[in-house]
């Protein structure tokens, strides 16, 4: 018995312990967060959000409220947002969600509950359901990939309605 109490004195006396579960402070907590990223010497995009935490050890930055500009030979192109997003600082690779919005210059609005960005393919994509309007032109799916200029889109398990003057947007592939 005398050594079941020494035991339980031994635990309720020693050091505390840090439950393992408990994430790691970020390195650094930017306000007015700001990255341009540049291709072959022109804006390729600008990702904002009012607070990043960064963390240097994974090379990732936790963002609130994102919103990333694409530019095409320097002019703007199409503005994703979302509620949160995580980013790569080393490879530009993003992830967005809590219900991420595309608007694209011609006016379409791809709406989805989170999407993926590689940078090395220049492509936004996800297995989630997706909705895109254009015009009075609604298409449904489970699945897509777009660049991000939408000049190219995927868009898997689809159906829609696609009204006349937006035929040229949605048109299929041969």
């Amino acid at each position: 018995m005398f050594a079941a109490l020494a035991a339980v004195a031994t635990a309720c006396g020693g050091a505390p312990t840090v439950p393992s579960d408990v994430p790691s402070p970020p390195d650094q907590v930017i306000r007015e967060f700001r990255m341009d990223t540049y291709a072959r010497g022109s804006l390729a995009w600008s990702l904002t959000a009012p607070e990043a935490r960064v963390f240097d050890g994974p090379q990732r930055a936790d963002l609130d409220r994102p919103e990333v500009r694409f530019f095409a030979d320097e002019k703007p192109g199409s503005v994703v947002t979302a509620a949160h997003g995580e980013m790569n600082t080393r490879s530009r690779d993003m992830v967005a969600g809590g219900g991420v919005v595309i608007v694209s210059t011609e006016g379409a609005r791809l709406e989805t509950p989170w999407m993926r960005y590689d940078s090395q393919k220049d492509l936004l994509f996800s297995t989630a359901a997706v909705v895109i309007t254009r015009g009075r032109s609604v298409v449904r799916g489970v699945g897509w990939s777009a660049r991000p200029d939408f000049s190219e889109m995927e868009v898997r398990r689809q159906r829609g309605e696609i009204a006349p003057e937006d035929e040229r947007f949605f048109r299929q592939r041969p």
